[in-house]
Parts: structure tokens; C-alpha cells; sequence
């Protein structure tokens, strides 16, 4: 008969003190930050064990003043590892005896992506630099309109014909299957060079009672138009419509009202058609000039 009477004797009438059998598992050996691990424990005497701590954890049995004899302890705990961890479980008997068991879990950092533009306008025909970088853990990268399986620190040069909006995706993708994603998206504006074409007629009569050009206008933010008026004796009057609605399409653009008649003529009719676009910065401009057919002989 084994009597114990000392926790800290090795043999004691007979008995023999030894270690207790233990075992430390996780139900996954890879997490992703702050996502929790569960660790199962058994503790069994041999023939009898104290108490048991986890390093990490804390202590999950505790039998003080006596021994649990050929008795199993067994349960389940929740860790949440920041970084990569080893969990021992470390078992106490009679006697310092001492059991340890031990798992590794390893936590990965879950991706962060981020996103720059060298400019976030250009004019069409321009580039700009793209640049992108992750912190944390990944497993792939993409952007779209550039393609996937990028590096996860680089940059390239873009040159979109229209305003392009570029969104990155990460994923990160554990052995043991978690995921974790990320996205973030920057846009690049294209600004559209103005465009404008006026076109009409060769030849207008005088004091005539119709004259048009026709205008097609294209990305324009204002549309100006300037009238000059030509005399036969040499002298000029122009007038400006600034503002002029609408700035784009295709339409008539009566010249008339700005033209003046007088015994003088006038001998030509200019029309200068201007259209601006990034705030002034881009500038099209084309010109008709009509002929006028004026009676020159004396009455």
C-alpha cells in the first residue's frame, strides 16, 4: 500500500513518484491576428499529478494540499496569439516531477494595401506612376486594369485614355485555409484635349439676312466666339460672346447679330471659334472667314 505523507519525497514506503503523462493540441496550427486558437489538454497521474499551467495561457488545474491518483484532467482552452507562439503545457506531480507538452502556432498579420498616383490628372497622352505597397501578411496581389499575381512592393507607368479607377486586392490565405482581404482603389482623371470645328459657307451677301456657321465642339469647357468685321476701307470692329451655350456638340452658330453693315461694307466676316478645357490650361481653336459679295460700283 502506497501511503503519501510527503509532496516533496521521489519514493515514499514503497511508492514511486514519476512524471504524469500529458498532451497539448490545437485544433489549427496557423491563425490570422486577432482570430483565437483552441488548445486542448490531458493531464493524466502516474499515479498521481498536482496541478498544470500553460506559459502563455496561465494555469488550468490546481489540486492544492494533495495528488489526483491515476485520475485523467482534461479541457479546452482559447488563445489568441498576436505573433507566432509556443504554448507548453507543464504538468506538476509529486516528488518535482514535471511533464511538458508543447504546440507552436503561427499568426500571420492580416494585409493592409496601399495605393499612389505621381499625379491624379493628366491630359490624354500623358502617363502618371502607379505605386503600391502592403503591410502585414499576403499571400496574392492584384490591380485591376494591370493584372494579378504582382509583387507586393512595386509600381508601373499608366497612360489611360479615359479617367481610370484602379482597385488593388490582397488576400492572405493560411495552411489551415483562414483568409484574410484587403482593398483600396485611387482614381486617375483624364483630362480631354478641346476640340472644335466650324464650318459654313464661302460666300455670304450683303446685308444679308442669314449667316451661320456650323460648329462641332468636343470636350470643351467654355466655348468662345469672336467676330471680326473686315471694311473696304480698311477698318476692323470685332465683337466677343464669351460663355456661349451650348459648349458641345454639333450646332448653328448665327453670326449676324455681331455683324455690322454700313456703306463701308463689310468686305469679309472672320469667325474665330475658341474652346477651353482644364481650367483655361487646354485651348482648340479653328476660324471660318466669309467673302462678302458687295455691289462696289457708285449709285
Amino acid at each position: 500500500m502506497c501511503i503519501r505523507d510527503s509532496s516533496s519525497a521521489t519514493v515514499n514506503q514503497g511508492c514511486i513518484y514519476l512524471p504524469p503523462t500529458v498532451s497539448l493540441t490545437a485544433d489549427k496550427n496557423y491563425t490570422i491576428n486577432p482570430n483565437p486558437v483552441v488548445l486542448s489538454y490531458s493531464v493524466t497521474g502516474n499515479p498521481g499529478f498536482d496541478s498544470a499551467s500553460i506559459t502563455n495561457y496561465g494555469e488550468v488545474i490546481n489540486y492544492p494540499g494533495y495528488t489526483r491518483i491515476g485520475q485523467t484532467r482534461s479541457g479546452n482552452v482559447l488563445v489568441y496569439p498576436g505573433s507566432t507562439t509556443t504554448y507548453t503545457l507543464n504538468a506538476y506531480a509529486p516528488g518535482s516531477q514535471q511533464a511538458q507538452a508543447a504546440q507552436t502556432i503561427i499568426a500571420y498579420t492580416p494585409p493592409t494595401v496601399f495605393l499612389t498616383l505621381s499625379s491624379s490628372q493628366i491630359i490624354r497622352g500623358q502617363s502618371a506612376t502607379l505605386s503600391w505597397y502592403i503591410t502585414g501578411d499576403a499571400s496574392t496581389m492584384s490591380i485591376s486594369s494591370i493584372g494579378g499575381n504582382l509583387p507586393f512592393t512595386s509600381n508601373t507607368v499608366v497612360t489611360p485614355t479615359t479617367s481610370t479607377t484602379y482597385t488593388a486586392n490582397v488576400t492572405l490565405t493560411t495552411p489551415a485555409g483562414d483568409t484574410a482581404n484587403d482593398s483600396e482603389e485611387i482614381t486617375l482623371t483624364v483630362i480631354e484635349i478641346p476640340e472644335v470645328d466650324i464650318t459654313g459657307g464661302t460666300y455670304i451677301t450683303y446685308n444679308d439676312d442669314e449667316c451661320k456657321v456650323n460648329v462641332q465642339a468636343e470636350h470643351c469647357e467654355v466655348m468662345t466666339f469672336v467676330v471680326v468685321t473686315n471694311y473696304l476701307n480698311g477698318g476692323q470692329s470685332q465683337q466677343t460672346v464669351a460663355n456661349h451655350s451650348p459648349t458641345n456638340g454639333n450646332y448653328d452658330f448665327n453670326v449676324l447679330p455681331y455683324v455690322s453693315w454700313n456703306n463701308f461694307g463689310p468686305s469679309s466676316v472672320q469667325v474665330i471659334a475658341s474652346g477651353t478645357a482644364n481650367n483655361g490650361g487646354l485651348t482648340a481653336t479653328d476660324t471660318h472667314t466669309f467673302e462678302v459679295t458687295i455691289d462696289t460700283t457708285p449709285d
